[in-house]
C-alpha cells in the first residue's frame, strides 16, 4: 500500500541536516544471530549457519516503516549524519521464567544496527558516510523509546583544516595541501 503525497510526513530541517523523529522506536545493538552447523551431503565436512536475530530484524522493521512515512529520498553519494537515542530497558522473562531486564547497549553497535536499517530508505550504503555524531540520550527502564536520524548529503569529503583544529594538524604533522 503506498501513501498519497499529502499524507507523508515531512522531516525536520534544522542546521543544515534533515531530521527525521521516529517515535516508539526502541533502539536495538546490531549482533550476530543465532550460529548453527551444517553437515554437506555425502559425508562431507560441517558448516557454520547464522541465523537471523529475530529482536534486531524487528527494529530495522520498524526503522523502515516508519522512515517510508517520510518523503524520503535516497541521498546520493556521501553524507553526513547524527544519531539520537533514547532506549527503554524493558523487563522480560527468560525461557527459564526468570525475570530479566535488558542489558545497557553500546552506542557503536545501536548506531550500526541503525545505519543498516537505513540503507536503500536514505543512504545508498553506510559506507558512504564520511562523518557522523551519536548520542545516547537516554537509557534506562523508564526511558520513552525514540530514535532521531539526521543526514545532509556532502559534495566532497572535507578537508583536514575543515574538521580539525590548526594544534591538533601540527601535533599530527598534517600539513594542508594546496590545489
Amino acid at each position: 500500500m503506498s501513501i498519497p503525497p499529502e499524507n507523508f510526513k515531512k522531516p525536520i530541517h534544522a542546521d543544515g541536516f534533515m531530521y527525521f523523529d521516529l517515535v516508539m522506536v526502541n533502539p536495538e545493538p546490531w549482533r550476530v544471530g543465532p550460529v548453527s552447523v551444517g553437515r554437506r551431503r555425502g559425508g562431507g565436512g560441517i558448516y557454520p549457519i547464522v541465523g537471523r536475530d529475530q529482536q534486531l530484524h524487528a527494529y530495522e522493521m520498524a526503522i523502515k516503516e516508519q522512515l517510508r512515512e517520510y518523503q524520503t529520498f535516497l541521498l546520493p553519494g556521501l553524507y553526513a549524519a547524527k544519531y539520537y537515542f533514547w532506549r527503554k530497558r524493558d523487563i522480560y522473562t527468560t525461557p527459564n521464567q526468570m525475570q530479566h531486564r535488558k542489558h545497557e547497549a553500546d552506542l557503536t553497535n545501536i548506531v550500526k544496527a541503525t545505519e543498516d536499517a537505513c540503507q536503500e530508505i536514505l543512504f545508498g550504503n553506510d559506507r558512504d558516510c564520511v562523518w557522523h555524531h551519536n548520542y545516547m540520550m537516554d537509557q534506562d527502564a523508564d526511558a520513552v523509546p525514540r530514535v532521531v536520524i539526521g543526514v545532509t548529503p556532502l559534495g566532497v569529503r572535507p578537508s583536514p583544516s575543515e574538521v580539525m583544529s590548526p594544534e591538533l594538524m601540527t601535533a599530527l604533522g598534517i600539513e594542508e595541501e594546496v590545489e
